[in-house]
């Protein structure tokens, strides 16, 4: 597993090991795509990375070693187009396969993505290109979007590629790369917030990103190289991050990807993972509320080991129809697009239905009243994470171009994340 070189121990004897020694080691000028993707074209070349399908019968696989190739292709086919480290790039790419290409091949330079969703409006993209300044949008054509995106772009200097541009370079352009140096606390990633109680925010994570999540993929999930993942999060969110790359790749897992056009039904996610042998599933409890009425009976769910919920809070009376169909219990997380998992149920520890676990390692996690003091077991606080002693791998660096913002919430030696909790008395 490729997360262990990073760190202190390869085994965790329990919970209290694991908070002691399970912190992420973050190398000076760590860069996702060179320092783990690079490597494992080398050291596991063959091993399948990315098993793309789509609802057209369609179905692509990528090994570590293709992902390396086709990223530096991509690197240089950006370059030609002008793109250079610090530019910013809207992508439009729902769950097209290109998406994991670009992301990579953008790391390497220093380009900046910034994955959109493809439910926005033409006033919402205008908001996001003038925001971060965009210098292109890279998008898939749905029917729907690309109108939409050249409604915005107007006659702005704002360069529109297609992913049929990225596909034809990735087959025809150069696959040697030299490395583009970066600092750790370069911005690598910008995802805007949705948006839902104010403007939306431009939310920074920085190159030490990706191992924050080894806290996701190995302990929330509990990855290892032989799972294939499936998260079902479109690429314009931060769940899919989360879910369809860094941490899934740093445990050597393959990351499933299933791109439908409309909305998928139940028998469309049980199809796919009876059909490729999904050992490992994670989705918002309003799909588990959907699968739960399913007949699991017409599915071979055989490989299925592990099931992950998170999103919104899980109705108990899910947890126990799931488990009653399957024999597998939900192991609930908890974070935030400004943050990796923070909070899970972890292997150590039984699940309780309704509860997000505990606290990942390196993430000291308080509960507080609104005069910044601790709150005692089952008493409503909010949910603040230290930083007296360290800052956790995987917390933004800040909002993009709002440093008043950016205060607000890091505030007396705390990111507040605004959201609240209790803890009960066994420390869930």
């Amino acid at each position: 597993m490729f997360a262990l070189k990073f760190l202190k121990k390869d085994k965790f004897d329990s919970y209290d090991d694991y908070i002691q020694n399970g912190a992420p080691i973050v190398p000076e000028n760590f860069n996702f795509s060179y320092d783990v993707i690079d490597v494992l074209a080398k050291e596991n070349p063959g091993d399948i990375a990315l098993l793309w399908t789509n609802d057209a019968g369609e179905t692509k696989k990528f090994t570590f070693l293709d992902l390396s190739r086709m990223s530096n292709a991509a690197a240089n086919f950006l370059s030609s187009r002008g793109l250079t480290r610090g530019d910013t790039v809207l992508l439009f790419m729902r769950r097209r396969w290109e998406y994991w290409i670009l992301m990579l091949a953008m790391h390497k330079l220093g380009v900046i993505p910034i994955p959109s969703t493809n439910q926005l409006k033409a006033e919402d993209i205008e908001y996001r290109i003038e925001q971060a300044e965009s210098k292109a949008i890279i998008a898939f054509d749905d029917g729907h979007i690309l109108n939409e995106i050249k409604t915005a772009i107007g006659d702005r200097n704002v360069q529109l590629i297609s992913n049929e541009e990225v596909a034809n370079a990735i087959e025809t352009m150069p696959t040697s790369l030299e490395r583009v140096p970066n600092n750790n606390t370069d911005t690598m990633v910008i995802y805007f917030t949705s948006g839902t109680t104010d403007m939306p925010k431009m939310v920074a994570h920085n190159f030490m990103y990706p191992l924050g999540h080894i806290n996701t993929a190995m302990f929330w999930q509990r990855l290892h190289d032989k799972d294939i993942h499936f998260t079902l999060s479109e690429s314009g969110w931060a769940k899919c991050s989360w879910g369809k790359m860094y941490g899934q790749w740093l445990a050597g897992a393959t990351v499933f990807v299933f791109d439908f056009a409309s909305i998928a039904t139940a028998h469309d996610l049980l199809h796919a993972m009876s059909e490729h042998h999904i050992t490992s599933f994670c989705a918002p409890p309003t799909v588990y509320k959907m699968l739960i009425h399913a007949d699991f009976n017409k599915y071979d769910l055989s490989a299925l080991e592990k099931a992950d919920i998170a999103g919104e809070a899980l109705n108990p009376e899910v947890y126990e129809r799931f488990f009653d169909k399957t024999g597998i219990k939900l192991h609930e997380g908890f974070g935030q697009t400004e943050t990796c998992v923070m909070l899970f149920t972890n292997q150590w520890i039984e699940p309780k239905p309704g509860s997000m676990g505990m606290p990942a390692a390196g993430w000291d996690v308080q509960l507080l009243d609104e005069g910044g003091r601790p709150v005692p077991n089952g008493t409503v606080g909010e949910i603040c994470v230290s930083l007296k002693n360290a800052r956790p791998v995987g917390l933004f660096q800040g909002y993009h171009k709002n440093e008043k913002l950016t205060a607000k919430v890091f505030r007396d030696g705390f990111y507040h994340t605004g959201d609240v909790a209790y803890r009960d008395n066994d420390g869930y």
